[in-house]
């Protein structure tokens, strides 16, 4: 691929260049159990000692390729849709963008021949492992597919339309997602063929059509009236194979609130180093889990926030968690039919002061699209709120800046939909609809630029019943009847596959 040319290192001494180190990387490709498969790169070595704003290469948000299956699923008014979803994965994707600036790598020994002499690589394209290989590549892909008419988008670069074909993509780093009708995401294959070599997957009710695919490690299936969505459930099988829970007995809610007396009581016993290393490491790859498990979300914040300095009732909690994915190792998000909705409607919710050790409270938000959830959050606010009403609005917020984002969005894969914010809060909601703080001056003024949003009708803002607000479920530990009311409204449930 004409990735260096040999030159003599003299050449980068005579610079004052660096010359920077390579090493082959070998990862077997193959899930677990089958059969070997190896890839083999040779990558560079270029370590990060100094912060560079002009790297920054960005992804797409989960919520984009959500908002695609959401797209695709309502794209024939509540009938199976005569769009498909097309999967490629480009092979060796960075090594197709050229390189922009005179970097110089040592070569393998495999590729130094007889007679080369003293000699090292300039690269000419951009090589796993260098600082800027993403930044060219996504340069390089956009340029591509410019050129093929798709327009990038503002909110999220990564995500192109073609108006004129109606097909829309997502583009993280190798990995495309594109819907479209069958024979424009033909056409869109053939237009990047010359450019790329990928492999392809079509997912779509036809016999010939591929009724499962991987994107981004995570499933989707096309079932019967539906597409399902859902994480890796390896990630699960490791947590409990780790923890030696894989017979342990199930439970049917991920955690429970303590009380003041026995959190105090045992906070005094920490973890050793071991133990620790342990926590932190099963914590982390549950809250990786949990950004496509609305029902986890919760308590792994929890859970994530006690890394720290964890002690046995954190371990204690974990486990627990780990009992409940015993129970439901899986829960997809579900695709149903439907007719495109015209706006995108985000429950609010907050637990004020529910931590009793910092008595912080933890906001929680879930938007969706009509019968389609596209993104579910629980955060813990960043500072002590002296009201609920306070804490409403830190809330109201959040889920405010959460539903404009969806907008700008759904407007870069070129679909036009309104915002609609519900909350149970009445005061919170008062303040939303009014002018200034009022009497309420110890809430910061920065939070109330969604009066205007309200005012120009950018955002509603609407009450509605606790019972009936889908956001509950991410501010607090809930039970086992919350959660199957909970998951029906959100349109999650258990694995059909």
């Amino acid at each position: 691929m004409g990735v260096y040319v040999k030159v003599p290192r003299q050449v980068a001494h005579d610079k004052g260049a660096k010359i920077i180190g390579t090493r082959w990387l070998d990862v077997d490709k193959a899930p677990e159990g089958d059969d070997p498969d190896v890839r083999s790169r040779c990558v560079a070595q270029e370590l990060a000692h100094e912060a560079r704003d002009d790297v920054f290469a960005g992804t797409p948000a989960l919520e984009a390729v959500r908002l695609l299956l959401s797209l695709l699923a309502s794209s024939n008014g509540g009938y199976t849709p005569t769009q498909r979803l097309l999967i490629l994965d480009v092979k060796r994707a960075f090594l197709h963008a050229q390189a922009t600036r005179e970097v110089f790598i040592e070569l393998p020994a495999e590729a130094i021949r007889e007679g080369d002499g003293d000699v090292i690589g300039l690269l000419r394209r951009s090589m796993y492992g260098t600082r800027d290989a993403p930044l060219n590549w996504q340069t390089h892909i956009t340029n591509v597919l410019k050129q093929l008419g798709f327009r990038a988008g503002k909110s999220q670069p990564c995500v192109f339309v073609n108006k004129e074909r109606g097909i829309i993509i997502v583009v993280h780093v190798d990995d495309f997602a594109c819907v479209g009708a069958q024979n424009d995401l033909q056409w869109l294959m053939g237009a990047l063929r010359p450019h790329f070599e990928f492999s392809h997957h079509m997912l779509g009710p036809g016999e010939e059509e591929c009724k499962s695919v991987s994107y981004l490690n995570r499933k989707i299936f096309w079932n019967q009236g539906e597409i399902t969505y859902e994480h890796d459930p390896r990630h699960v099988q490791v947590l409990l194979e780790e923890y030696g829970m894989t017979e342990a007995k199930p439970l049917s809610t991920p955690g429970f609130k303590h009380s003041d007396s026995e959190q105090d009581i045992e906070d005094a016993v920490s973890l050793d180093n071991t133990r620790s290393t342990t926590y932190r490491r099963a914590a982390a790859i549950l809250n990786y889990v949990a950004q496509d498990r609305p029902d986890l979300q919760f308590a792994a914040k929890e859970c994530s926030r006690k890394m720290s300095c964890p002690n046995e009732l954190d371990e204690r909690n974990l486990k627990r968690v780990l009992r409940y994915l015993r129970l439901c190792p899986r829960l997809p998000y579900r695709y149903v039919w439907q007719r495109m909705p015209s706006r995108c409607v985000t429950h609010s919710d907050s637990d004020w002061a529910g931590c009793t050790r910092t008595r912080r409270s933890t906001s929680g938000g879930v938007c969706s699209l009509g019968l389609h959830t596209i993104k579910t959050w629980s955060r813990t606010q960043a500072t002590v709120s002296l009201s609920s009403a306070e804490a409403e609005l830190g809330s109201l917020v959040k889920a405010s800046t959460e539903t404009l984002g969806l907008i700008a969005l759904a407007a870069d894969a070129d679909v036009l939909i309104g915002g609609a914010v519900h909350t149970d809060s009445s005061a919170a909601r008062a303040i939303a609809l009014r002018k200034g703080c009022g009497k309420v001056k110890h809430i910061r003024t920065q939070q109330l630029w969604i009066q205007e949003a309200a005012a120009s009708g950018t955002l509603s803002f609407m009450k509605v019943p606790r019972a009936d607000n889908a956001a509950d479920m991410m501010t607090h530990h809930w039970d086992a009847s919350e959660g199957r009311r909970f998951m029906l409204r959100l349109s999650i449930g258990p694995a059909t596959q």
